[in-house]
């Protein structure tokens, strides 16, 4: 029985012994510093970041989806606002646009813009007096403005064109941030 109890007690003693040593190895390691480089470092200069190009169509380029031409002609912030309106806005813009229907059909204009603010927020359709809204038939075309609220600083302004008969869903982006 004493010879178990003193094997039992050896084992646990040069265990110790050997968890200590380990332990002083590893510290014994992290406390050298690591050698400082001789050489230079040389850094690679990146390439600078290349801009996408803006694919959105510019004031007084058309766009054509579906045999409905549209041109917007200019945009501009304006003080005008929609008296007692239950709703305040920071920004109103007007946008000067051309509808032409070339289509077979009545085109309801005026209806197939929406605006989109810094590539987040959505501007609201904004019913000034004068808006143009109306049908343009056959072979006709139709000048006018169209306006749109929205709050908060803009840096980029993006109307989508995308006309309510469009079978194909497409659209076209135009960059209509007032000059």
């Amino acid at each position: 029985m004493k010879r178990l109890l003193s094997l039992f007690i050896l084992t646990l003693f040069l265990t110790a012994c050997t968890i200590d040593s380990s332990e002083d190895k590893n510290t014994q390691k992290s406390e050298i510093p690591a050698p400082e480089p001789t050489e230079e470092v040389k850094t690679e200069t990146l390439p600078e970041e290349e801009v996408p190009e803006d694919d959105r169509l510019q004031f007084g380029e058309s766009a054509e989806i579906d045999d409905i031409e549209l041109t917007i002609h200019d945009a501009e912030f304006t003080k005008e606002r929609i008296p007692d309106h239950f709703e305040t806005f920071e920004y109103v813009i007007k946008l000067s646009v051309t509808y032409k229907n070339n289509s077979a059909v009545v085109f309801p204009a005026g209806r197939d813009i929406t605006i989109t603010v810094n590539d987040e927020t959505e501007a609201t359709y904004y019913d000034m007096e004068g808006t143009l809204l109306q049908d343009v038939n056959q072979g006709e075309s139709v000048t006018g403005d169209i306006y749109y609220a929205f709050n908060g600083q803009p840096e980029k302004i993006t109307a989508k064109f995308e006309p309510l008969l469009n079978t194909e869903d497409e659209h076209t982006l135009f960059n209509v941030f007032p000059e």
